[in-house]
């Protein structure tokens, strides 16, 4: 595959992700951003990015999707921090829940939710190697991905001029109307047609909707 079809397909699949099933967080009027944030809550870079966030909220203007993560196994040490990454994610409020988290360290109580400890580890990493297996690659978290699937570095240093910059509309990638062809359905008129002109209708699309519908 070519640069221009590897970045139409990171496209495809960024547009594939159901965004209602992560946690909405905005600052401002959400920018028009659909900022992917992989971000763990026993991370320290993690916290002060937040911690940056909050103090120049009054600024920022965009909406970031997370992913919640631990940095630990949740099938050797990691079972109590995924089960407060499962609590934060299933509250009918987890966006503030989330917000909550990183300014006093609150979990909210248990609710009836299907993302329990374990699955809400293998969501968090199915997605992650989902997106690194089409270039979009993470090394760690904090990571955030635009809206193309291009991926922007963190810092924890940036002013409330260069956050602004960097999240909001401002930073924008123009990102034409993404219609199915990497990730057609097998059989549909879309998949006939990416066949016969080179492309191959990847798998991709239905292994999105397991993880994230």
């Amino acid at each position: 595959m070519s640069d221009s079809e590897w970045a139409s397909l990171r496209r495809e699949v960024m547009a594939s992700i159901d965004y209602e099933r992560l946690i909405t967080v905005r600052y401002g009027a959400g920018g028009g951003r659909r900022l992917v944030l992989f971000s763990a809550i026993d991370c320290g870079y993690c916290r002060k990015m937040e911690e940056s966030l909050r103090k120049n909220a009054a600024t920022v203007n965009t909406t970031f999707y997370i992913i919640p993560m631990s940095l630990r196994d949740v099938e050797r040490d990691g079972s109590a921090s995924w089960q407060k990454v499962s609590r934060i994610w299933c509250s009918g409020e987890s966006g503030q829940a989330w917000r909550s988290y990183w300014q006093s360290g609150a979990i909210p109580p248990s609710a009836s939710c299907d993302i329990d400890a374990r699955s809400a580890s293998q969501l968090a990493y199915q997605l992650r190697d989902i997106l690194s297996a089409v270039g979009a690659r993470m090394s760690g978290t904090p990571a955030i991905f635009r809206e193309d699937g291009s991926k922007l570095t963190p810092s924890t240093n940036m002013s409330a001029t260069e956050l602004a910059e960097t999240y909001g509309p401002a930073g924008l990638p123009h990102v034409d109307a993404v219609s199915p062809y990497w990730l057609a359905d097998p059989g549909s008129a879309e998949s006939a047609s990416s066949t016969s002109t080179g492309g191959s209708a990847l798998d991709l699309g239905g292994l999105l909707k397991k993880i994230l519908k």
